[in-house]
C-alpha cells in the first residue's frame, strides 16, 4: 500500500538532491544513520560525516553526468509503531533524458508520517554495481 506521505517525502528528498541542498537533505535523516551493505553496516554518527557522505554521493552523480532522477515506490510496509520499510527503484538520467542506470534501495523510515518522518537506515541493494557499470559506459564513449 503506497501512502501519500511516502510520496511527498521522496518527492522532497529527490528535489533536495537535484538542488544539491545539503542542509535540506540533512533534515531527512536520523543520526546515527546506518547503511546496511554486503560487507557489513556503515554507521554515520554525526552530521559532519553524514554531510560528507551526501556530498560524495552528489559528486558521484556529477561524475556520470546524472542531472535528474525519478523513482517508483515498490512497497511500503509498517514494521513497527511509527517505523516503515519503503522499497524504491531509482532511475538516473543525463541531460538528454537518457537512462544512465537504475537501482533498488530500501529505506527504514521512522517518525510520524505527517510531521517528523526521517530515514534511519538504508539498504542500497545494487547501486554500487549499477553505478560502476554506468561509469564504465561513460568512460568508453
Amino acid at each position: 500500500m503506497i501512502t501519500n506521505w511516502v510520496e511527498i517525502f521522496f518527492q522532497d528528498y529527490a528535489e533536495a538532491f537535484r538542488a544539491k541542498a545539503s542542509d535540506r537533505l540533512l533534515t531527512k535523516f536520523w543520526l546515527p544513520l546506518t547503511f546496511l551493505t554486503k560487507s557489513g553496516p556503515v554507521v554515520l554518527n554525526d552530521e559532519e560525516r553524514l554531510a560528507a557522505n551526501l556530498n560524495a554521493l552528489m559528486r558521484r552523480y556529477e561524475q556520470i553526468e546524472a542531472v535528474d532522477w525519478n523513482y517508483t515506490i515498490r512497497d511500503v510496509r509498517a514494521i513497527g509503531s511509527g517505523i516503515h520499510l519503503v522499497e524504491l527503484e531509482w532511475r538516473f538520467f543525463n541531460a538528454d533524458n537518457e537512462l544512465l542506470y537504475r537501482c533498488d534501495t530500501s529505506y527504514f523510515l521512522a517518525g510520524a508520517a505527517d510531521t517528523d518522518l526521517k530515514v534511519m537506515a538504508i539498504i542500497a541493494h545494487n547501486e554500487n554495481e549499477e553505478y560502476e557499470q554506468a561509469l564504465q559506459r561513460k568512460g568508453s564513449v
